[in-house]
């Protein structure tokens, strides 16, 4: 599992079909993040969740929503809140779409540093975040009628991954 970027051209042509996906925030936001996340592999897809800053009700609420993962740092024995994993916002993604995201590259000290933390935790969670996906990923195809709540937060996985096939002519993903 690795933290990349998505390229833009894909996102906006995917979000022309499937308005739910998240945009790229190319200006946006307290550090210009684009779309970054984590990419993992579901039936020998590519996967991609993006990253997401907290938010207030992050903060408040204590329960853990089905759809997203909730990045916490430890330090000085205090567990905080720095990010989340949108898993309800999961994507499958083409290898040709898929850039690397160079750490050392980044000049806000702040931003390296939190990412640096988000990447922590991913690498101790793998396996939690990956059980989590492929369970949202089985939820959303099976259509579980008892998560119909959860199932509207989900985007429709299988018709993106037909889109991507009949558009792209591929699925090296």
């Amino acid at each position: 599992m690795k933290i990349v970027k998505i390229n833009d051209i894909y996102i906006d042509q995917l979000r022309r079909i499937f308005p739910h996906i998240m945009f790229n925030k190319n200006n946006g936001g307290l550090y210009g993040r684009k779309y970054i996340g984590v990419l993992f592999k579901i039936n020998n897809l590519n996967y991609y969740a993006p990253l997401s800053s907290p938010k207030y009700n992050d903060f408040i609420d204590k329960n853990n929503c089905e759809h997203i993962i909730k990045i916490y740092q430890f330090k000085h024995n205090r567990k905080r809140i720095i990010g989340k994993i949108m898993l309800n916002c999961m994507i499958p993604v083409p290898k040709k779409f898929v850039e690397t995201l160079t750490i050392s590259e980044i000049s806000n000290f702040k931003y390296k540093d939190l990412l640096i933390n988000e990447i922590n935790f991913i690498n101790r969670n793998q396996k939690y975040i990956i059980n989590k996906a492929k369970q949202l990923y089985f939820i959303k195809n099976e259509r579980n009628i008892s998560n119909k709540k959860l199932i509207k937060l989900l985007l429709p996985y299988k018709e993106i991954e037909n889109y991507i096939l009949k558009h792209y002519k591929i699925l090296d993903i």
